[in-house]
């Protein structure tokens, strides 16, 4: 996911969802500094940037000095920001998750989920209840090699390693995946019909499908639609992946809050037209449709 910051560049590998990610290494990468302060020998100085943290207001650059000093010193390190040991690294991100929990700042609540890796609850249920449906799941951004396949049960550390390396350790992307799987399992135990026709779920090609809506929706770019997506509200994602997978037409709402000390553009999705109304024409399910296609006539082929 793209994350705007004045003060570095993207702390994440970017991630355009309606593209390809940038090739990383598989190892979480330090990010790359703009105008950090540096000690004697060149490298970054902590301390500094400790100092910078504490006179910073933006909740969004806070969450990037944090991620900075995550990645260059650990989640253990003691900051000793107010003047005295008992500050670490975890405990400034989870004070900054309340913070930005009021706000409801969507985006950012899953951006430092993903670096303090809460826990989604009931991911592994989840990822067994799609499989006892007999459906195939991958994780990771399409094309292959980056999709991972998963054909049976894991364990709830194996699955969230497994995500985060099929999403190129980028946490927005493998908290956003984790919460897709939840609510695909919801779906199928009440209205297993919406995937009489999936033999194989596909999250990262769902989530691209989901962008994909949002940019034709809203007419705008990829790098806003993923932005757009990210920032939706937990029922707003529940609303439009049920949109996507049942074909029902869906609009989409921009407005505006006051955030973090400026206005921020928000969209929330609603329903079109009378109930049971579809539009089977519409891109995404389209999509979706053909690439359940593909996959069968690759097995009956095989």
């Amino acid at each position: 996911m793209y994350i705007p910051s004045k003060l570095f560049q993207e702390s994440q590998p970017s991630v355009n969802l309606l593209g390809s990610m940038q090739k990383q290494d598989a190892k979480p990468s330090i990010p790359v500094e703009v105008n950090l302060p540096k000690d004697e020998a060149g490298n970054v100085d902590c301390k500094a940037l400790v100092d910078e943290l504490r006179e910073c207001h933006s909740l969004q650059d806070q969450a990037n000095y944090l991620y900075m000093l995550y990645t260059l010193k650990g989640p253990d390190w003691d900051t000793e920001i107010y003047g005295e040991p008992g500050s670490t690294v975890t405990d400034l991100l989870t004070e900054l998750y309340g913070k930005v929990g009021a706000t409801r700042q969507w985006a950012l609540i899953r951006y430092i989920s993903g670096i303090l890796k809460k826990k989604v609850e009931a991911l592994d249920e989840a990822c067994t209840s799609l499989l006892s449906h007999q459906k195939h799941l991958t994780v990771g951004l399409p094309p292959e090699p980056r999709e991972k396949t998963i054909s049976a049960p894991l364990p709830y550390e194996e699955l969230t390693h497994l995500i985060d390396e099929a999403s190129d350790k980028n946490m927005s992307v493998s908290i956003l995946t984790q919460e897709i799987m939840v609510y695909l399992a919801m779906y199928i135990r009440t209205q297993p019909s919406l995937f009489a026709e999936m033999f194989r779920l596909r999250i990262g090609l769902i989530i691209q499908v989901m962008a994909t809506e949002l940019a034709q929706s809203l007419s705008c770019s990829a790098e806003e639609a993923t932005e757009s997506l990210m920032n939706l509200s937990p029922s707003d994602m529940k609303n439009l992946l049920h949109h996507i997978l049942s074909g029902k037409e869906f609009g989409v709402e921009r407005s505006v809050r006051s955030l973090d000390s400026a206005l921020t553009p928000a969209v929330s999705i609603r329903e079109v037209g009378p109930v049971g109304a579809t539009k089977t024409e519409r891109a995404g399910i389209i999509r979706l449709k053909s690439e359940i296609k593909q996959v069968r006539l690759s097995l009956c082929q095989s």
